[in-house]
């Protein structure tokens, strides 16, 4: 699992084109699992609010924001896209070791 916390507004177009842009770097194809998912995401992202991802072993992926789910779909191939959105070797950050953070729940 991961969380995104926003520590800036991001409007909901930012948020969709990012992800759209996200999904095209990752090569990930499957048209109605991006369709589906891009519908989920059609929320204004105030600074403060989180989002979090779970992917589970058989290759289901949950997203939640602000602790209310949002949606889930099985694809193990959506679940490696995501994850390298953040976490890959291409991903935007070159300093991941500041984006991660133990949470305690």
């Amino acid at each position: 699992a991961f969380s995104l916390r926003f520590t800036y507004n991001v409007d909901k177009d930012q948020f969709r084109t990012a992800w759209e842009e996200g999904l095209d770097k990752a090569r990930y194809n499957n048209k109605a699992l991006r369709g589906a998912l891009g519908e989920v995401f059609r929320i204004d992202l105030p600074k403060g609010d989180e989002l979090r991802f779970v992917a589970h072993r058989d290759g289901t992926l949950f997203a939640e924001h602000n602790g209310k789910p949002l949606g889930s779909w099985k694809d193990p191939e959506l679940v490696k896209a995501v994850w390298s959105l953040w976490m890959g070797e291409k991903s935007g950050s070159n300093c991941r070791e500041n984006l991660v953070a133990r949470e305690t729940r």
